[in-house]
């Protein structure tokens, strides 16, 4: 890679300190230590600069390699010597499809976040020419300003905030850093492998560039932080076109309007769409899912009511003149379940629910119910009507979105359909003079990943 410039800044204790006391107040200083070259500098130089603040470092042990022991032991050596809490995260690294350097981003990302507590900063090794390999990985796979915008300096975090200190320095100065204190570091085998698309960037062609341009990690840098500004200014622009598409907030997930959303020039609603998506934890909808958006969402007149896209855990969904945003479901509970009301129940979907005791309400005489979900053929006397009806026609008739009516929760008492969810009551069930139950049911929500732990790696255009 490219060697130092002239007008590059030299890192050291004091320079790191520099841009340390930018970030100021921090509660804890937590860095992720894998052990390599850029963490180990990073770490190393933290803890000599004797900040005021805790160091704690957080090594994740993928188990990808069969010296991922050793390194473990290396960092807790080394932290050690140096006197600094080394907490050791062990995860299981499950490929989600795209790629198992992704899925151990992810769990990584994932094992950083257990240990903030609000306040705290977690500190990352990136350096410059981590920027510059990035934003070449991230143009050959199409990427758009978003995604051309390659490793940000410091954002949110799990209730702190996430900060790269080493982006302004060369590789290069950094392990003459660690040559001078005489630092040991781990050097991953697996960063020889050029049948890793990254590694065939840095290993075979950023040199070549390096040769022609010496200082071209700088120019790409300048890049960057423009493409950062352009992505913002069209988060910005996606926010307010989301505002006036009237965002509402739903039982599963959101929804915006789609009269208005259809109205949008094709290139605003796709940028609203991919805001929305980030700004709800979802990954970022690529080109061919957008295809598809449009296909079956604005090709012409309303949608169908089966319309449905799905991608990397979001689907986009149509019902009564609204589109959709929502978790990809788990698969279904099936089985019944004795729910005790004095507990929340929270089932293995992932659904939620409680009961809190109330004037009026379920008249639940014994404190308990049998949860069942719907098989075909039931019908439910709703309280204060004169008949009863089929379930099917009264979630029709309560607006329940379809893609929910087989998940609704069934309360039984005695063997009797006493409540459907929390939209009603049956027919003989409700509290008169004893006090009953208000129950809540909860579907599960969106669980989503900080946009650089791995849902978004590509950026706006990638394919």
């Amino acid at each position: 890679m490219a060697g130092m410039t002239k007008d590059s800044p030299t890192f050291n204790v004091q320079s790191l300190s520099r841009v340390l006391s930018e970030h100021l107040p921090a509660k804890r200083w937590l860095v992720g230590f894998s052990g390599g070259l850029d963490s180990s500098v990073l770490l190393a130089a933290l803890v000599a600069s004797k900040p005021e603040q805790p160091v704690v470092a957080i090594h994740v042990n993928h188990g990808l390699s069969d010296r991922a022991d050793a390194w473990q032991r290396h960092c807790q050596a080394l932290c050690g010597d140096w006197k600094v809490e080394c907490r050791v995260e062990k995860v299981q690294v499950q490929p989600n499809g795209r790629g198992l350097e992704d899925a151990a981003r992810i769990a990584r990302y994932q094992a950083f976040q257990a240990h903030m507590e609000t306040g705290d900063v977690l500190l990352l090794g990136h350096h410059r020419d981590d920027q510059a390999e990035t934003l070449l990985f991230r143009l050959m796979r199409g990427a758009g300003p978003r995604g051309l915008g390659s490793i940000v300096e410091q954002r949110d975090f799990a209730g702190g905030r996430l900060l790269r200190p080493l982006l302004a320095f060369s590789k290069s100065e950094l392990e003459h850093y660690g040559a001078s204190i005489g630092l040991d570091w781990i050097n991953d085998d697996s960063n020889e492998d050029e049948g890793l698309d990254r590694n065939f960037l840095r290993r075979r062609v950023l040199p070549v560039l390096a040769e022609r341009w010496p200082n071209f990690p700088e120019r790409w840098r300048l890049t960057a932080e423009a493409c950062q500004q352009a992505d913002q200014l069209s988060r910005d622009l996606g926010s307010i076109d989301l505002h006036h598409c009237d965002e509402q907030a739903e039982r599963f997930g959101w929804s915006v309007d789609w009269s208005t959303l259809a109205e949008l020039l094709p290139h605003r609603r796709t940028n609203l769409l991919r805001t929305w998506a980030l700004q709800r934890g979802f990954a970022v909808p690529e080109h061919k899912h957008l295809r598809e958006v449009n296909a079956q969402f604005f090709a012409g007149s309303e949608p169908r009511g089966s319309a449905l896209v799905q991608w990397s855990g979001a689907a986009l969904r149509y019902y009564r003149e609204r589109v959709h945003l929502t978790p990809i479901q788990s698969p279904q509970v099936t089985e019944p379940v004795i729910w005790w009301l004095d507990h929340k129940l929270v089932l293995a979907d992932g659904t939620g629910l409680s009961a809190q005791e109330a004037g009026g309400g379920l008249h639940v005489p014994e404190g308990r119910l049998d949860v069942r979900w719907r098989r075909g053929g039931e019908r439910c006397r709703p309280a204060g009507r004169g008949h009863s009806q089929t379930l099917k026609k009264l979630l029709q008739e309560y607006r329940l979105e379809p893609w929910l009516r087989d998940r609704v929760p069934l309360f039984y008492v005695d063997g009797e359909l006493a409540a459907v969810g929390d939209l009603w009551i049956c027919h003989g069930f409700t509290a008169e003079n004893d006090p009953g139950y208000q129950l809540q049911w909860y579907p599960p929500k969106a669980i989503g990943l900080d946009e650089e732990g791995g849902l978004d790696d590509g950026g706006w255009g990638d394919e």
